[in-house]
């Protein structure tokens, strides 16, 4: 994809969950309650965004997705905007959107595709479920993109997250152990125990997400 491509689609999950602070919808969420919802645990607060449909101009004539259609695809490792996948660790709290001509019955005849996720077990976790009737339609630019009568996004907190922020750890440790490009960040003033705190900060998050993996 180019940066027109990736500038689009995180426009477009901006715009899918700021939806029920902007517009009135059947079964709304506003932020504050996604937040309290999603944030259950203090040190375990970074949130996945996954959309779906997410397909190229020559797949649309001929694609009608279903609401159940997008519950399936919304939860596939696919649709998120970042390389994780949910079923790699346990779900604490989500967060569903449901965009366009959707309507409660068939919300709930689609949430049994979310069971199939390894939920959190210490506490009540939830997936909560919100159904806005204004579609999430193309930025003015134009793009790849295609939009559809209806479209999903969702917010996810799983410890899944975990596995990502190691794969992002061991790289920048190898280069801080070189202590490469070190000398570009000291002209403006930074300090090598900076980057140290930085790493300790990380891995403590990741020894975090690997405890609460462990319940």
């Amino acid at each position: 994809p180019c940066y027109e491509d990736l500038n689009e689609i995180i426009s477009r999950g901006i715009a899918a969950i700021t939806t029920g602070v902007r517009f009135e919808g059947a079964l709304n969420s506003t932020l504050s309650e996604m937040e309290r919802n999603l944030i259950s645990i203090p040190g375990v607060k970074t949130i996945v965004t996954l959309l779906s449909p997410m397909t190229s101009p020559s797949y649309s004539a001929h694609a009608n997705f279903s609401v159940d259609d997008l519950a399936r695809m919304v939860v596939a490792p696919s649709s998120s905007l970042l390389d994780c996948s949910l079923r790699d660790g346990k779900l604490l709290n989500a967060t569903v959107l449901f965009h366009g001509d959707a309507v409660p019955k068939w919300v709930n005849a689609s949430c049994h595709h979310f069971n199939d996720l390894d939920f959190f077990s210490n506490f009540s976790s939830s997936v909560r479920v919100g159904i806005e009737h204004h579609q999430v339609t193309r930025p003015f630019l134009p793009g790849n993109l295609v939009s559809y009568p209806r479209s999903a996004s969702m917010l996810a907190n799983s410890t899944a997250f975990g596995t990502t922020l190691s794969r992002f750890l061991k790289p920048f440790r190898w280069l801080l152990s070189r202590k490469a490009f070190l000398h570009w960040y000291a002209r403006e003033g930074m300090e090598v125990s900076q980057f140290c705190e930085a790493e300790q900060s990380v891995d403590k998050q990741i020894q975090d997400y690997c405890e609460i993996s462990e319940f």
